[in-house]
């Protein structure tokens, strides 16, 4: 069990938890351009434990 879902289940005040990976560099191709670009991943509940708003990107899984 990684710990956002452990501190969920030891402690009973944990309303949510969410994990955010490190940067990750992914390679992409586009319009015959190649680039490289650093990613990062987080769990699908992160927008609705968060403020602020998603500059990019979608919110389906």
């Amino acid at each position: 069990m990684t710990v956002a879902p452990a501190m969920k289940k030891e402690f009973p005040d944990v309303e949510e938890a969410v994990r955010f990976s490190s940067e990750q560099p992914r390679i992409v191709k586009a319009e015959g351009r190649v680039f490289r670009i650093p990613v990062r991943f987080a769990d699908r509940n992160a927008l609705s434990v968060l403020s602020f708003p998603m500059v990019a990107g979608e919110m389906t899984p």
